[in-house]
């Protein structure tokens, strides 16, 4: 039991003193999302829908970011939101110089389409996998769940390429 805790503070302790890369900063990028909604309130089977969207987030480490977004729904459906912004806190761990996995959690607010309806929020939480392809360019895939309430549940597969000034 000593060894598995010596372990992890040893694990701990390095990855809170590992020098600061040039990943500290800002950066803006663009995601394409596919996004797979069910709304059990309207009895309908689960449908795709790709939204457009935008990011910015400050990177204070290499192992820590805050991260907003906004999509923008490329079809419209009734029934599903036409917009949806996301707030994420966003931990890493880099492998090597060009890549680097990472867990996201904070929370998604939508709206639906009609400007009458009501604006929700929910937990939102996900992880992906990113790659450099350059000091200042990078590339994502992340697999990310925007709400699982009782009758309306919306999971996404995000590619993105942002630009760290």
């Amino acid at each position: 039991m000593k060894s598995k805790l010596s372990t992890a503070a040893l694990f701990a302790l390095t990855t809170l003193t590992t020098p600061v890369m040039a990943d500290n900063g800002l950066y803006l990028g663009t995601l394409l999302s596919t996004v797979r909604v069910a709304n059990d309130s309207i009895k309908l089977p689960p449908s795709n829908v790709s939204n457009l969207g935008v990011q910015a987030g400050y990177s204070f480490s290499e192992h820590f970011a805050l991260e907003g977004r906004y999509f923008y729904a490329i079809e419209r459906v009734s029934t599903l939101p036409l917009h949806q912004s996301q707030l994420y806190a966003r931990v890493s761990y880099p492998f090597g110089e060009c890549f680097s996995v990472y867990a996201l959690a904070g929370v998604n607010i939508s709206r639906q389409h009609s400007a009458s309806s009501n604006v929700q929020s929910s937990f939102s939480g996900g992880a992906g996998v990113s790659y450099a392809f350059s000091e200042k360019v990078k590339g994502s895939l992340e697999y990310v769940s925007l709400a699982q309430r009782r009758l309306y549940s919306g999971n996404a597969v995000n590619i993105g390429l942002s630009y760290h000034f």
